[in-house]
């Protein structure tokens, strides 16, 4: 039976050689019962110290951490009721895939016909029932990984926790694991938290996204929120590709900020519970597909194309506006669509509603 999580003002602090640094800063978060929440950021964010708090390898300096009405900060690790899925597999290569799989239940001395059944279910969630006599070495990477999650799942967890549990296979087979992933944290309702540096894998795998900056919570959101809707402009680069312009406020309403650029004027989105000041500058969170080129004229901005990128589905484009800014345009590509070359002029055609207006 999965368990809600309560994270309340956690902070750790590493001291070496007198001096502290703040790893983990007053994160305060509240995670459903059957929930998968990923933590997000880039290294050294304090996304894998959080992880490590919350599955009791790392003591907090302050602050509380529950598992619904239980407080378990201070308890220790196997009393936790948690699965932890590591980077690296951590599966012991002297001992049989059965063996492996069995090693929890067995620390439990339970019966060893439950063992056995444990193993089998655990197997064939996986999708590998019929490799129980193998060892690890004669398993690809992927399998691998799939017997790492299989042995936590035979302990019956009422948390699953992993550290970047796919960081170590090709692009191919990351795909294919985080699909299964999800269809088995889906299958079995189990709270997951699950730390990456990866945003595809985060945006695919999470019910809700922590994304995290210098030890702190920047924003935390479902998927899309985070890319429709960043609150802050660390959100708008990391989530995703983002164009930033200025531009400078006309006047605002609560859902849109009229905004002038380069001599056009644009009714964009605003933020929730965000004052605008008239006259005052303003950033503009555009995402390239938000873009698309055409003739010079109307109610475009001019470019001039200085690359043209073909990846098969789409075109990219990196384009110079006129005060020499270069933005990064993604077109769908079909056999009837327009193919600007480098040094064409062309028009810049905005989607305003897709713009997102952050204060400066």
């Amino acid at each position: 039976m999965s368990v809600g999580i309560s994270i309340e003002h956690l902070t750790k602090v590493f001291v070496k050689d007198k001096n502290q640094f703040r790893a983990v800063d007053d994160v305060h978060l509240s995670v459903n019962k059957g929930e998968l929440v990923t933590f997000l950021g880039p290294s050294g964010c304090g996304k894998t110290t959080l992880l490590r708090m919350i599955a009791g390898f790392e003591t907090p300096t302050a602050g509380r951490i529950r598992f619904d009405d239980r407080d378990v900060t201070e308890i220790m690790v196997n009393k936790r009721d948690i699965g932890f899925v590591f980077q690296n597999y951590a599966l012991f290569p002297h001992m049989t895939i059965f063996d492996n799989v069995a090693y929890g239940p067995r620390a439990r001395k339970l019966a060893e016909a439950t063992i056995q059944q444990k193993v089998n279910y655990s197997l064939a969630l996986v999708g590998l029932p019929t490799v129980a006599a193998r060892y690890p070495n004669q398993l690809s990477g992927g399998e691998q990984q799939r017997i790492a999650l299989a042995r936590v799942l035979a302990m019956g967890p009422q948390v699953l926790l992993m550290d970047e549990p796919l960081s170590n296979l090709d692009a191919k087979l990351r795909i294919q694991m985080r699909i299964e992933i999800r269809r088995i944290q889906k299958q079995l309702g189990l709270t997951c938290l699950y730390v990456t540096h990866d945003q595809k894998e985060a945006l695919t795998l999470a019910d809700r996204i922590v994304v995290m900056n210098k030890g702190r919570v920047e924003q935390v959101d479902s998927p899309f929120g985070l890319y429709a809707n960043p609150a802050t402009l660390f959100v708008a680069d990391f989530i995703g590709q983002a164009n930033v312009l200025q531009g400078i406020v006309r006047d605002s309403t609560e859902k849109s900020v009229t905004v002038d650029l380069f001599e056009k004027t644009y009714a964009v989105r605003a933020l929730p519970d965000i004052r605008y000041q008239a006259g005052k500058l303003v950033s503009l969170v555009v995402r390239p597909e938000s873009l698309r080129l055409g003739p010079v004229g109307g109610d475009s901005i001019a470019g001039c194309v200085q690359l043209r990128t073909f990846v098969g589905d789409r075109l990219e484009y990196e384009v110079t506006l006129p005060d020499g800014r270069m933005i990064h345009v993604e077109e769908p590509y079909m056999t009837n669509t327009p193919v600007w070359n480098e040094g064409d002029q062309v028009g810049v055609i905005v989607s305003a509603p897709d713009i997102v207006a952050l204060p400066d």
